[in-house]
Formats: C-alpha cells, structure tokens, sequence
C-alpha cells in the first residue's frame, strides 16, 4: 500500500513513539503496538483522517510541537480530549467507557470471590 507524503510524515513519528518498521519505498511493513495510550489512539485517528500535523494543529490552536505531545500523553483532559474528539470526527469516550465497564465488570467479580471467601471464613459452625 503505497502512502501519500502526511501519512508517511505521521508514521515517522510513530516510528520514535512505538516499535514499527517502514521500508524504503514508505509501505507499511510491520507494526507492533505494545499498548495504545490515548495519545497514540489520536494520532491513529489523524493518521486514518489523513489530514497533516499542521491542520490538526491550526484546528486545536496550538503549535505542532504541542500535537506531538499530545501523541506521547498516556491521559489527557477530559475539555481537550471532548475537543480532539469533535474536530477528528470521532469518539474517544466511547472506548474508554468500554474499557472502563470491563475493569468494573472484573472488579466486582473479584469482590464477590472475595466476599464468599470471608464468609465462609467468619461463618460460625452450626451445633
């Protein structure tokens, strides 16, 4: 897949942040992510929209340095997350709600393994 020159600019800084690997002639070779933090999600999304570090840059108000923070940042702002969503076209909320649901999910159900282990261990014996 032959890409065009924002998405190679793009994965060139994706190269300093994560572990992947271009060839010569800029095709996507291979790509190991070994965890996708908010601000790599977002320079997904930018990468996916097709759109440069410039535009994105000139839509938040701030400098292309601080766009390159941005795909460092493991959290963000809740304000400047909901605006990256708007101006992306895309709702990051909804996969940190998902991921979030499933933390709770797995929570509760130690709790509960918990809970019947301390029953059991403070339940008087029955005469």
């Amino acid at each position: 897949m032959l890409l065009n020159k924002s998405v190679v600019t793009l994965l060139k800084i994706a190269k300093i942040m994560t572990n992947l690997t271009i060839d010569n002639q800029t095709n996507l070779t291979k790509c190991t992510w070994v965890e996708k933090n908010i601000g790599y999600l977002i320079f997904e999304r930018l990468t996916q929209t097709e759109h440069s570090i410039t535009w994105f840059a000139r839509k938040l108000h701030c400098s292309r340095t601080n766009v390159y923070n941005i795909f460092k940042k493991t959290n963000l702002d809740v304000e400047l997350l909901k605006r990256i969503s708007v101006i992306l076209n895309y709702n990051f909320f909804e996969g940190i709600s998902a991921e979030t649901r499933s933390i709770i999910l797995e929570n509760q159900r130690e709790w509960l393994v918990c809970d019947s282990s301390n029953t059991k261990e403070t339940e008087e014996p029955s005469a």
